[in-house]
């Protein structure tokens, strides 16, 4: 697997859980041949940021791009998890526990989390959904898709705000959402894959609990 970790940096400072997980996950994907290491993009913009992540995968010759947001506990093993079972998946999101206001990162709506029918917050074991919307926090992308998105558009612009007419109105979408809906332009499905042990930290911890 030609793979390439990324992290758009954006915070005052990862988690001690990010750092933990990052460290273990170089310790083993470090020696393999095929792993094109570890791209980190820091500054105020995040949709920047992932941009550049995915400029600098393409040039390490990567064929995948995990990017992982700096508050994630993840497992090694996490890019083999992702996949397994649908190796035809090319977009492939984690699902994460939020907050009880939102409960997960994965929605059936593309243009805003207000607009759910969201997704149910647990899946069955590690069953792969087909959604339309999500927030990136865990994301596994064949670079191919980079590609074909930039030959439609023109340019290598992935992630960026964007503003959208909406019952008389401009609704704003974030980078990720905005991405989303470039993915369902070009016909590409993007999966959200349960099951994963992945905790997310922001002022308190939010990790699924097992029945």
């Amino acid at each position: 697997m030609q793979l390439a970790l990324g992290t758009p940096y954006t915070r005052v400072g990862a988690s001690d859980g990010y750092l933990a997980s990052l460290a273990a996950f170089s310790e083993r994907w470090g020696v393999m041949p095929g792993y094109k290491g570890y791209l980190l993009e820091s500054g105020c913009s995040y949709g920047r940021n992932r941009n550049r992540i995915v400029a600098r995968a393409m040039a390490a010759g990567a064929e995948w791009l995990l990017q992982i947001d700096d508050d994630i506990r993840f497992p090694v093993d996490l890019p083999e998890r992702m996949i397994q079972g649908r190796h035809d998946a090319r977009v492939i999101l984690g699902v994460v526990p939020i907050e009880p206001r939102t409960p997960v990162n994965v929605f059936l709506h593309p243009e805003g989390l207000a607009e759910q029918p969201a997704l149910p917050v647990k899946g069955k074991g590690d069953e792969l959904r087909a959604i339309k919307g999500f927030g990136g926090a865990v994301m596994l992308v064949h670079l191919s898709v980079y590609d074909e998105m930039a030959d439609a558009m023109g340019g290598g612009c992935w992630y960026n705000h964007e503003a959208i007419e909406r019952d008389g109105a401009l609704l704003e979408l974030e980078p990720d959402l905005s991405f989303a809906r470039r993915l369902m332009a070009l016909g590409i499905t993007a999966w959200a894959r349960y099951g994963l042990p992945l905790t997310h930290s922001k002022p308190h911890e939010y990790r699924f609990i097992p029945q």
